[in-house]
């Protein structure tokens, strides 16, 4: 589900200058009214059960959004881009 997930639409990913990213949570789901209240328009989060997406359209170097209030707001978690996810499922299958 997360390597065929859509969350961004073409526009938005032709923009960007990174490609999404997939912010895995150790625990819980993500909460959908503070992702979105994380949401920026140069650094877009759409959540989705335990993960949430994020398209950082300058780059995760170039980006605002700080590491720390990640932590702060989803818990212990890791970043994958989507592009390594479907690799894994790719191998994997």
């Amino acid at each position: 589900a997360i390597a065929a997930a859509e969350p961004f639409d073409p526009k938005a990913l032709a923009s960007s200058v990174s490609k999404p990213q997939v912010i895995l949570l150790l625990e819980g789901e993500a909460d959908a009214a503070r992702v979105h209240g994380l949401s920026t328009e140069d650094d877009p989060l759409v959540a989705a059960g335990r993960q949430v997406f994020w398209l950082p359209k300058l780059g995760v170097s170039g980006t605002a959004f700080d590491p720390n209030k990640m932590a702060a707001a989803f818990g212990v978690n890791t970043v994958r881009t989507q592009a390594t996810i479907q690799r894994l499922v790719k191998k994997l299958a």
